[in-house]
């Protein structure tokens, strides 16, 4: 799977490293299979950000369709909590990665 929200490094940043940003083009990321069913459910919401604010930035994932999209997935209230926390972190390190000012 490609990483989400990779961004690529310019040549400047990657300077004496002996790499190039082509080397970063294709950079995949592994997923384990047990992670693939909130993985799957990222990627259908990921267009639904929340945005606004003085600076205009991404605050967050819409949760009125995040909640929406897990109750048509019917999961036990365990595996509800649990696909919603790990949403969460996805969310939390996607947001650093979106709202990076470099």
């Amino acid at each position: 799977m490609h990483a989400i929200y990779a961004r690529t490094p310019t040549e400047k940043e990657l300077a004496g490293t002996g790499f190039v940003p082509s080397d970063y083009e294709n950079e995949e990321a592994e997923v384990w299979p047990e992670n693939m069913p909130v993985i799957n459910l990222f990627s259908a919401i990921s267009t639904q950000w929340r945005t606004g604010g003085m600076g205009g930035g991404v605050s967050g994932l819409d949760y009125n369709v995040l909640f929406a999209r897990m109750e048509r997935m019917k999961l036990s209230e365990q595996d509800y909590e649990w696909m919603f926390n790990d949403i969460r972190a996805i969310e939390s390190e996607a947001l650093t990665i979106i709202n990076r000012k470099d």
